[in-house]
């Protein structure tokens, strides 16, 4: 890195962001936050760095964090598409689905699904008793992320509440199956649909 006539040097900026990309696609979250707060730092108007920062802050559940970083990225970048979608998935996370739906469905509309885009989605039609839709998208974010026990609770409980008993019990199976921590909401499905 000191070697700037080096073909394969990157500056800080660009450093720090492939950093902190990295970091979150090994889901080390806390660790992205810190490598891309020191992006934002060092260019506070890039809008790449605030969308990437949003999406580990979205990833750890700073749902408001998240919010600012990719109102920001959007601000600096208004046509920013993967931006206004995960901004409707950290409103999604703070309950403010009517204002998350709109960004959500068109993102997915559009082809640009991502499994948290989808279970946010769910989450919006679950609480509006839309269960059916709810299934359709718990289903692909399942099957982005089969490891997870809690994602195949949440989808037996959405089978329970659509009467699918069956498909409902084959999950939870699944779920304990994968379950490696004594789950509380996985005990909480499995009691609530008598599996």
């Amino acid at each position: 890195a000191q070697d700037k006539t080096h073909t394969g040097y990157w500056p800080a900026l660009d450093a720090h962001l492939l950093l902190g990309r990295a970091l979150w696609g090994i889901t080390q979250y806390d660790e992205a936050k810190l490598v891309l707060t020191r992006a934002r730092e060092m260019s506070p108007d890039d809008a790449r760095v605030h969308y990437w920062l949003g999406l580990a802050q979205l990833a750890g559940r700073s749902y408001s964090d998240a919010e600012d970083s990719l109102r920001t990225a959007l601000r600096l970048w208004p046509s920013f598409a993967d931006a206004k979608a995960d901004l409707g998935a950290a409103l999604a996370g703070q309950k403010r689905f009517a204002e998350a739906l709109p960004l959500l469905s068109e993102a997915v509309d559009r082809g640009r699904g991502t499994p948290w885009r989808h279970r946010a989605l769910a989450e919006i039609y679950i609480d509006g008793g839309r269960f059916e839709d709810a299934a359709r998208h718990l289903q692909i974010a399942v099957a982005a992320n089969s490891s997870n026990a809690n994602e195949h609770a949440r989808l037996a409980w959405v089978y329970w509440k659509l009467g699918d008993v069956e498909r409902a019990r084959n999950e939870i199976g699944i779920a304990e199956e994968l379950d490696d921590g004594g789950s509380n909401y996985l005990q909480q499905v499995r009691n609530q649909i008598g599996g």
